[in-house]
């Protein structure tokens, strides 16, 4: 965990696909500023939905604070994360379980360290990686094998502790970050891939549908593209929603299940290493791989195109 280059990828003279960065709160306030003069309404809960069908609205029992509330809609998006409860509602028979892993993360000033380029390390059971996002920031984030539900007292004594022994610029990334700035969470997946994310007038998306482990860098860039998806299949005045949300689960399924299973056979050949003879099996791997070879066949989930409108 000395820092040593296992691999440099061409830069961006090669015509390979750039990588950008984003602080997620200024994703969302573009996200908010486009929906226009649309209604946002937080702090509700989902009790019941009834997913409608192509002659019947779909149904959504919310709690607020002011009580219960039941709504209709002509289209259902659930886009409430790894733990969904539209999921739940619609697909009890399906669980999360624990990955094993924990991922520290934070967004801090760091000019110092800002350039164009991403940054990743690897050790035993552990990832670390880098990343600017603007602003003079960037974003860190240390991904580890970890009992999940562990109780840490002092999260920045126990993030600096798993990575001590690492090189010089993770040591500065978490040195430099204030306590109220450090997050934490476990990594979930799904026990079984779903059959559909579509069902009547409702669609699943992002962790809803797809959560996967953080080794490729692709659930919220999977999740923009679902909702870019929707926006091209489902335009206004859809007259069968259904339909349409049939042809969004077969455009993303495939390509979203298999970003699952890629993140899961990255793992195993990086972040979810043991130590030892597995470590250095994988470092001469790395090693012996021309960077161009491995940026063609590693990248190809990044050529992603917008698909046509109905």
């Amino acid at each position: 965990m000395d820092g040593s280059w296992l691999m440099k990828l061409p830069g961006d003279d090669t015509g390979s696909t750039r990588m950008y960065g984003m602080h997620r709160r200024r994703l969302h306030a573009a996200l908010l500023d486009a929906a226009g003069d649309a209604e946002v309404s937080t702090g509700m809960r989902v009790v019941h939905i009834d997913p409608g069908n192509a002659e019947r609205q779909a149904t959504i029992v919310v709690n607020t604070q002011g009580g219960e509330q039941r709504t209709t809609a002509d289209l259902v998006i659930g886009a409430d994360g790894v733990h969904s409860r539209l999921r739940s509602v619609l697909l009890p028979e399906r669980k999360v379980v624990s990955s094993g892993y924990t991922s520290w993360r934070a967004i801090i000033p760091a000019v110092e360290l800002i350039t164009d380029k991403f940054a990743m390390s690897w050790g035993p059971h552990a990832e670390f990686g880098a990343l600017p996002v603007g602003h003079g920031e960037v974003y860190w984030y240390g991904y580890a094998k970890c009992p999940p539900g562990t109780n840490f007292p002092d999260e920045s004594v126990a993030v600096r502790e798993r990575f001590a022994d690492w090189h010089d610029a993770a040591q500065f990334l978490i040195a430099g970050t204030a306590p109220g700035c450090l997050m934490r969470h476990d990594v979930w997946v799904l026990d079984k891939a779903l059959k559909s994310y579509a069902r009547g007038r409702t669609v699943l998306i992002g962790d809803a549908a797809h959560p996967m482990l953080p080794t490729l860098g692709q659930g919220a860039n999977s999740a923009l593209e679902d909702g870019v998806t929707i926006g091209r299949l489902v335009p206004p005045r859809t007259r069968d929603i259904p339909a349409a949300l049939r042809r969004v689960d077969q455009q993303r399924r495939p390509r979203t299940q298999g970003l699952v299973r890629q993140s899961a056979a990255m793992a195993r050949i990086d972040a979810h290493l043991g130590p030892g003879w597995r470590q250095q099996v994988g470092n001469a791997m790395f090693r012996s791989m021309p960077a161009g070879l491995a940026q063609r066949s590693g990248g190809s989930f990044l050529n992603w195109q917008v698909p046509g409108r109905p």
